[in-house]
């Protein structure tokens, strides 16, 4: 416990000087179109190949839940109907298409969770290239000097 409270004291100690650094992009605004179209946020970032690969994974996996939902559905039709060993062929259709849905849904889940951090974080650092060649590291006979140029 302590060592969150110290990590707390930490990061919001650290933010005014994460919140005064200009990225030129929200990242609230880039996590909420990650999470409301999938890619969303990555576009918002110029980051096209990772939204494009973003909307075929999300996509996949929501076909893929639809899929299964449907044949769950088919079976627990078909077993409503059938007696003996056929109820239990299609109970385990039933069980079988249900943990596939449940999968591809927390498999979608995780990945609109990874791609609004992404977005996030791409957000944070989406000038950090230009930002780059204003800080310098030079090494010197007598040591290292950093300077920064602004």
């Amino acid at each position: 416990m302590k060592h969150l409270l110290c990590l707390l004291l930490v990061v919001g100690a650290a933010m005014p000087l994460v919140a005064a650094y200009d990225t030129g992009r929200q990242p609230l605004k880039a996590a909420a179109l990650s999470l409301a179209v999938p890619g969303g946020g990555q576009v918002y970032n110029s980051e096209f190949i990772k939204a494009a690969l973003i909307l075929g994974i999300e996509g996949w996996f929501l076909g893929s839940a639809i899929y299964h939902n449907a044949k769950m559905n088919d079976a627990y039709d078909n077993a409503q109907n059938a007696t003996g060993d056929d109820f239990a062929h299609w109970e385990s259709e039933y069980n079988r298409h249900y943990n596939s849905r449940q999968s591809d849904y927390w498999w979608l889940g995780t990945t609109v969770f990874l791609s609004v951090i992404d977005a996030f974080v791409d957000a944070h650092l989406y000038n950090y290239k230009s930002e780059k060649q204003r800080l310098r590291l030079k090494f010197n006979p007598e040591g290292v000097a950093l300077s920064w140029q602004f």
